[in-house]
């Protein structure tokens, strides 16, 4: 299966429902609505998004199957709540989700929009540490976990966390982050195993805001992507490595969901003989 995927956005004033985002242009590019009409919509299958908290009450979501597993809560910016949805609406959107009946399991974490306050803290033991959300993520059963998290971490415990997801067929997909750099240092692509996503435009050029590294196994579309201004509620577009992380669990999702009898390897041998391209 091809894949192509979306960075990051923002939260806002509660949405009318008129303002309810219904049209992405990735849309027709991975021939959704086919994909829906055969019955492959990630039915059965369950995501795992770390993230800043989900604003589950947008018009976008309504109807999507989100449960909070959460370790504990952030504090997040209006654009870190934002930023959450958005990728919550790019898997689940019943209107543009890639795998709109997918379960999503949410799990708050601290980002570069969190602002003090709330019951997750910073540092090696903290409750939201990407160790610990893994092996959460794993315990509650998730198959695929989607994270846009930059992680400079070397520390065993994160090998590990890694090292057992791996071991028990979740496949976790990450970002390489927007710095227009080789991040590979920086972010979970790094490790073994770790699907590293980079972006692309919809014409299938490389974007020119996407790191990259040794860790990238396959890139997506990045944008643009309807969302909403975090602060006015305003129709806007974001673009990112972010909503290619996104795009490409989403795509992971339906193939699991395609070949149920298939390994978690066998899937991702797919993917890097069909996703990618010099």
């Amino acid at each position: 299966m091809a894949l192509v995927a979306l960075v990051s956005v923002s939260f806002a004033p509660p949405a009318r429902a008129e303002d309810t985002i219904t049209t992405q242009p990735y849309v027709d590019l991975l021939n959704l609505g086919a994909l829906k009409e055969l019955g492959i919509s990630g039915k059965g299958i369950t995501i795992a998004l770390f993230d800043g908290p989900v604003d589950t009450s947008a018009p976008e979501l309504a109807g999507a199957n989100i449960v909070d597993k959460s370790r504990c809560t952030v504090n997040d910016s209006p654009d870190g709540v934002r930023h959450a949805t958005d990728m919550a609406t790019l898997l689940v959107s019943p209107y543009t989700g890639v795998a709109p009946d997918a379960t999503l399991y949410t799990y708050q974490a601290i980002t570069e929009d969190s602002q003090p306050g709330g019951t997750c803290r910073n540092g090696a033991d903290a409750a939201d540490s990407i160790d610990k959300l893994i092996n959460q993520a794993v315990d509650d059963g998730a198959q695929i976990i989607s994270m846009s998290l930059s992680n400079s971490d070397n520390g065993s415990e994160l090998k590990w966390a890694i090292a057992r997801a791996i071991s028990e067929g979740v496949i976790i997909v990450s970002s390489s982050g927007n710095g227009a750099t080789n991040q590979n240092h920086s972010h979970l692509g790094k490790w073994s195993g770790v699907v590293g996503v980079s972006a692309i435009n919809t014409d299938g050029t490389f974007a020119s805001y996407s790191s990259w590294g040794n860790g990238v196994v396959t890139a997506a579309v990045g944008g643009p992507v309807n969302t909403v201004d975090a602060n006015t509620g305003a129709p806007t577009t974001t673009s990112g490595t972010s909503n290619a992380t996104a795009l490409v669990s989403g795509m992971l999702a339906l193939a699991r969901q395609k070949w149920p009898n298939a390994t978690p390897n066998q899937i991702l041998q797919s993917l890097v003989h069909s996703g990618l391209n010099p």
